[in-house]
């Protein structure tokens, strides 16, 4: 066996291409000394299509392993893995070699590599101890073993019930490093002796140039709950970035590879669907989404998409008209961006339309409300009211009297007095809102801003078992629902995984659009920078509470003075709390929207560890007013993603619906075009900032879990993560980019269900 083994690594780095490709055993140099082939396994040519680092991190190795590196040589692989267990863990450096066991053992000495102990084996036996090992690595090896299917039974005999064996070899093709062709064992016919040895194959990694990479657990298959196959599946797995098929069971994935191999999970019970080419990507998640406005978009008075002043007031006389006298016209959603000309409405246009009705229709980015004079009548506003902290009341410059535009804090002057819901609205809302989110792909949502009126009605939901979303939430502070959070604690994977509550979202400025984001200098239409809607002493104490109570933070801040100041608070409270003070180490967290950033804040993002949560769409939206509300200059610092990413960050993608559409493939779009849903773009645009297909995906896959501490439930399609999928039209990542736009959703899987469409 060594002898062959040796011939086989060393064929790898010493040997020419051209030499190697004949086949011809006899012109290849054998070492003749364990030191000299110590020195030809040491090469660290080898490391760059090894990747040995990589090869250890895929096999996610739990604390207090014990793995048997077979074939052990100079301890290439052993003392990597042993520095990897640390003391908790064991290797078994294990060959037929005593020469090569001794190096190995001086070698793990010199490093204080404790962990190690060498087996000295027999050419057809390990001479491993029943169920002595977690995980039985063998490296370049198997194909010099004789008598495979006893050898086999041995290694099954010295795992664990659930351990793993590993082989990684080279394919079989004519190949720059490794042996001839003629000595290597297909990947197929691997997997073939091996199951018919007991084992099955688990789980495959393809990121290895010239090596497949195989994971055999002992035993039988069972059979899936679910197999999607002959798929064209993007994984978001480095490791194993594209797959035809996968199959999961209870809940989570068990397999993801080639068709043939998972229909071997395919069982009586078992949902299995042929997809006929259709694409798969990790089921989508948005990272900034009002569940309850999205439903509630489908109830109210919808101003989406209207084009001009007179069609705004055309919708809202239509609303009128059907209302009785007195009774209130509320909506929202309109958006002056896309009128021309470019004006707010005022108090007076409303009055033309509704005299004896009070009206408040709020801003499709909700930092904005406009009433007409019968609200705010009703709200008691003259011209002597002062403006609230953080608020602003816009005024007719020659009177003094409102113009009907209220700015955040001071849209509570009126709102306060529209009346309540009607009972049960809000289950209806959360309802509309969950079924639209299905419809489009969405498996998973934040919301970023809650009550606990709402959060309970949403747990009543659950328990009635009406929403199979899944939902991370927060609640909105300072206030008394962020007293009860930081008293009870998080919420965590509550309904089988669905539910988590441990956010606190601030509202520290307004937004662009509606001239209150904070900005360093002033608003080019506008006199005034904006305002920032709270003072440190409002929030410092609450971020440190947040700290020692694993609550995360996710602060809203568009303008490039409010990201500046929160970063400042936030590094302040970093800097009051210790890590051993803290419940979560790495709070991961969040700046939402993060929209105009100054262009030396945006590193410090990364360097804080702070996530930006960024939403594509509203550039697309905002950019065809933004000229007018910054000037050509500051817009190289808007909506700046590239610029994020190459400083280091992950971004976790959302749509802020329902201030923008909340489609998935929009959001998609507007990432890696930077253009109107025309495909037109502008002066001042910056399309080098739009990103890859590929770090557009991971914005609403795996960038999203990890804002949400769940990378390693979900985010990428890989065996044990949820199986949770969206099945599309159209290949995302290769058609054109009108095309992504026309793509549709045709499954939505969460936890291995189809929810979508209906059963």
């Amino acid at each position: 066996m060594i002898r062959a083994f040796l011939l086989s690594l060393t064929l790898s780095v010493l040997c020419p291409a051209q030499v190697v490709h004949r086949g011809d055993l006899q012109k290849h140099h054998v070492p003749r000394s364990a030191e000299e082939y110590a020195k030809v396994l040491d090469d660290p040519q080898r490391d760059a299509w090894q990747k040995p680092h990589e090869v250890i991190q895929a096999l996610e190795l739990k604390p207090g392993s014990t793995v048997a590196d077979l074939g052990a040589g100079s301890g290439y692989f052993t003392l990597r893995f042993a520095h990897m267990l640390g003391p908790r863990g064991k290797v078994l450096a294990v060959d037929i070699d005593p020469k090569l066991l001794e190096k190995v053992a001086q070698r793990a000495k010199e490093q204080k590599a404790a962990n190690v102990e060498t087996v000295l084996a027999a050419p057809n036996d390990p001479k491993l101890a029943a169920g002595s090992v977690d995980v039985i690595f063998i490296c370049d090896v198997i194909h010099h073993i004789d008598q495979r299917p006893a050898y086999y039974k041995l290694l099954a005999r010295a795992l664990q019930p659930d351990g793993r064996l590993v082989i990684v070899d080279f394919h079989k093709r004519e190949l720059p490093v490794g042996p001839p062709p003629a000595m290597k064992i297909a990947r197929e016919d691997l997997i073939q002796e091996v199951e018919t040895a007991g084992f099955h194959l688990a789980r495959e990694h393809t990121f290895l140039p010239y090596q497949y990479f195989l994971v055999f657990q002992a035993g039988a298959i069972q059979s899936a709950d679910l197999v999607l196959y002959n798929g064209n599946i993007h994984t978001v797995n480095d490791r194993q970035p594209h797959v035809e098929a996968v199959a999961a069971r209870r809940g989570k994935i068990v397999f993801a590879g080639s068709t043939t191999d998972a229909k071997k999970y395919i069982g009586p019970t078992t949902n299995a669907l042929d997809l006929k080419g259709l694409t798969v990507v990790p089921g989508l998640a948005d990272s900034h989404y009002h569940l309850s406005g999205v439903g509630a978009r489908e109830i109210r008075l919808n101003l989406e998409g209207i084009t001009s002043l007179a069609g705004f007031l055309a919708a809202v006389k239509a609303r009128v008209d059907l209302a009785k006298p007195g009774e209130w016209i509320t909506g929202g959603g309109w958006n002056e961006g896309t009128w021309k000309p470019q004006v707010f409405p005022t108090r007076w246009d409303l009055d033309k339309v509704a005299p004896a009705n009070p009206v408040w229709l709020t801003r499709t980015d909700g930092h904005g409300s406009v009433a007409n004079s019968a609200a705010i009548r009703i709200a008691g506003i003259t011209k002597a009211t002062k403006d609230p902290f953080g608020g602003e009341i816009m005024r007719d410059r020659a009177t003094g009297e409102s113009s009907g535009m209220f700015l955040d804090n001071a849209q509570r002057l009126v709102s306060k007095y529209v009346p309540p819901d009607p009972p049960g609205q809000l289950r209806r809302e959360l309802l509309l809102g969950v079924e639209r989110s299905l419809k489009l792909g969405w498996t998973q949502v934040s919301i970023p801003g809650n009550s606990y009126p709402e959060v309970e009605e949403i747990r009543k939901l659950y328990e009635e078992g009406k929403i199979k979303l899944r939902i991370y939430d927060a609640v909105r502070g300072p206030s008394d629902d962020t007293k009860r959070i930081l008293a009870e604690g998080p919420t965590i994977g509550a309904y089988n995984g669905r539910f988590t509550l441990r956010g606190i979202k601030v509202s520290f400025d307004g937004a662009i659009g509606s001239k209150g984001a904070a900005l360093l200098a002033p608003y080019a239409d506008h006199d005034t920078a904006g305002f920032l809607k709270w003072k440190e002493e409002d929030l410092l104490p609450m971020f440190q509470e947040a700290l020692r109570k694993g609550i995360q933070v996710q602060t809203h801040a568009i303008g490039d003075r409010a990201n500046r100041e929160i970063l400042n608070y936030y590094a302040k409270a970093f800097d009051y709390v210790p890590n051993s003070q803290r419940k979560v180490v790495e709070p991961r967290w969040r700046v939402e929207h993060a929209q105009h950033v100054s262009a030396q804040d945006i590193p410090r993002f990364a360097k804080l560890k702070v996530i930006p949560s960024m939403q594509p769409s509203h550039a697309i939206s905002d950019l065809l007013f933004l000229k007018s509300r910054l000037g050509l200059q500051r817009m190289g610092d808007a909506y700046a993603w590239r610029k994020f990413i190459e400083s280091g960050s992950m971004i976790a993608g959302g749509s802020d619906a329902p201030v923008e559409r909340g489609e998935p493939m929009i959001e998609f779009y507007a990432a890696v075009a930077r253009k109107t849903l025309k495909g037109e773009s502008g002066e001042g645009w910056h399309p080098e900032l739009a990103v890859s297909r590929e770090q557009a995906l991971k914005m609403f896959t795996l960038w999203a879990a990890c804002s949400t501490f769940e990378e390693n439930l979900r985010g990428s399609i890989e065996p044990g993560k949820w199986a949770d999928f969206t099945v599309l039209s159209q290949d995302i990542l290769k058609v054109p980019e009108p095309e992504i736009l026309k793509t549709t959703c045709q499954l939505t899987v969460i936890n291995g269900e189809v929810v979508y469409p209906a059963p």
